[in-house]
């Protein structure tokens, strides 16, 4: 339900070496802005699929929150984003994390 309510995910690591948030955004088709480290480096290019910020730089992860906020620009990477989704894999992931999410509220 979370992912279904927003467009856009924003991950300020300042340390990482892998990031399930980073494939279940992606499976979602959300826009992503993430500091430019290797492993979002490898998956996001910059103002095609998503925004890269300089990390630890406020000012520099701010624009990028405010050019994301653009509805032009919004909309322009979200088609770009949707297009290129690999549908088999990522789909999979996604109905994994669907059922996994349905399985504990139904817990509660």
């Amino acid at each position: 339900e979370l992912f279904n309510q927003h467009g856009i995910v924003v991950m300020q690591y300042k340390k990482i070496d892998t990031s399930g948030l980073l494939y279940l955004a992606q499976s979602y088709g959300k826009l992503i802005i993430a500091p430019r480290m290797a492993i979002f480096e490898e998956t996001i290019d910059h103002m095609v699929n998503g925004l890269l910020f300089e990390p630890n730089n406020v000012k520099d992860l701010s624009a990028m929150i405010q050019f994301a906020l653009d509805p032009n620009t919004f909309h322009k990477l979200k088609a770009r984003i949707t297009s290129e989704l690999p549908i088999d894999s990522i789909s999979g992931f996604r109905n994994a994390h669907q059922k996994l999410y349905s399985d504990l509220k139904n817990e509660q």
